[in-house]
C-alpha cells in the first residue's frame, strides 16, 4: 500500500531541452544588450576623441597667435596703429619669426571661415585652423597701441566659430587678453 522509496524510477540528471532552449534564449538577450552597450561607449569614445583632436589644433592656432602677439611691437589693428574696435584684422612687427635678427610682420585675419597667418608683406597666408574648425567671427579690439603713450598696448581677441565631428556641431566663444610684453615708452 505505502510505496517506499526505492519503489520509484531513478530520473536520469541533466537539462532538458526546453531548459537549454530558454537558457540560451536568455544568455542571448543578456549579450545583445551588453553588445550594444559596448557599441554606443566605442562611438561615443571615437567621437570624443575626434573633437579633442579638433580643439586641441584650434588651442595650438590661438596659443600660436597669441604668443606671437605678446612678443611682437608696433601693433597695427585693422589699418589704425593707435586703437581700434571689431577689426577683422590685426598687424605687428614680431621677434618670434624673425630671420637674420630682423623682425618680420605677420598679419592675423580671418578668410573663408578660417584663421590666416601671413609672414612678411608677400607671403602666403597659412591656414592656422583646420578643417573642422569653422570661425564665424575674428575680432581685435585694442588699447594703447601708439608709441610713447606711457600704456601698455592691450589686445582683446574674440573667437566664435564651431567644430563639426561626425555631423554634430559643437558652438565655441572664445575671448583672450594679450598684453605686449616689451615696454612700449
Amino acid at each position: 500500500m505505502f510505496k517506499t522509496r526505492n519503489n520509484f524510477k531513478k530520473r536520469n540528471s541533466g537539462f532538458t531541452l526546453v531548459e537549454v532552449i530558454v537558457a540560451v534564449g536568455i544568455f542571448s538577450l543578456v549579450m545583445l544588450v551588453a553588445m550594444g552597450a559596448v557599441l554606443s561607449i566605442v562611438g561615443a569614445n571615437k567621437k570624443a576623441q575626434s573633437l579633442h583632436n579638433v580643439i586641441n589644433n584650434f588651442n595650438l592656432a590661438v596659443e600660436s597667435m597669441v604668443r606671437d602677439m605678446r612678443t611682437g611691437y608696433q601693433y597695427v589693428c585693422g589699418g589704425d596703429s593707435d586703437s581700434c574696435s571689431a577689426a577683422t584684422t590685426f598687424s605687428f612687427k614680431s621677434t618670434q619669426s624673425s630671420q637674420n635678427d630682423v623682425a618680420q610682420d605677420i598679419t592675423y585675419r580671418l578668410e573663408n571661415d578660417y584663421i590666416t597667418k601671413r609672414v612678411g608683406s608677400s607671403g602666403d597666408a597659412v591656414r592656422l585652423t583646420s578643417e573642422e574648425v569653422k570661425v564665424n567671427r575674428l575680432e581685435f579690439y585694442m588699447r594703447g597701441g601708439t608709441s610713447g603713450d606711457l600704456n601698455q598696448p592691450l589686445v582683446i581677441v574674440l573667437i566664435e566659430g564651431e567644430a563639426t565631428i561626425g555631423g554634430e556641431v559643437s558652438r565655441f566663444n572664445l575671448q583672450t587678453l594679450v598684453s605686449q610684453r616689451q615696454i612700449d615708452i
